[in-house]
């Protein structure tokens, strides 16, 4: 699997290091580290190491992988770890469905759940944004 470092030099964009935010941050794998399905880049390996002793004081605002909401996870959050990479969860139950089946989830390329429809709208159709209009505007007489 390619990391996201070629894609991001791609696009032209250099991040700061996400814990000394006026550093540019070092894009090579040995000085990225991933918690969820975010990326961090550090200026230093030993920031790196730093953050990865304790994830949750540095991250910030988190996506949770099996139900796709973001949230701010704290010390209290369910955690899991799988092939080497921190996971946190909104709830026990995203935890226990992510471990029926880790690498599913561990995907970030996986199709995220469609969003709860509200009841009674089941076979409404979708919402549509500034309709082309038709014809042209009434005139006033």
């Amino acid at each position: 699997m390619k990391g996201p470092e070629t894609y991001l030099e791609t696009i032209g964009v250099r991040p700061s290091c996400a814990m000394h935010a006026d550093q540019r941050a070092v894009m090579d794998p040995a000085h990225r580290a991933f918690v969820n399905h975010e990326v961090f880049f550090f200026s230093t390996r030993a920031l790196r190491a730093l953050f990865l002793k304790d994830p949750l004081r540095w991250c910030g605002v988190l996506t949770d992988p099996v139900s796709g909401e973001r949230f701010q996870p704290d010390r209290t959050a369910p955690r899991a770890d799988h092939e080497g990479r921190p996971y946190y969860f909104l709830s026990p139950g995203t935890l226990a469905r992510f471990r029926t089946d880790p690498t599913m989830y561990a995907d970030a390329r996986r199709a995220m759940p469609k969003p709860a429809v509200p009841p009674g709208k089941e076979g409404a159709p979708a919402a549509t944004t500034s309709p082309e209009p038709t014809s042209d505007p009434p005139t006033k007489p």
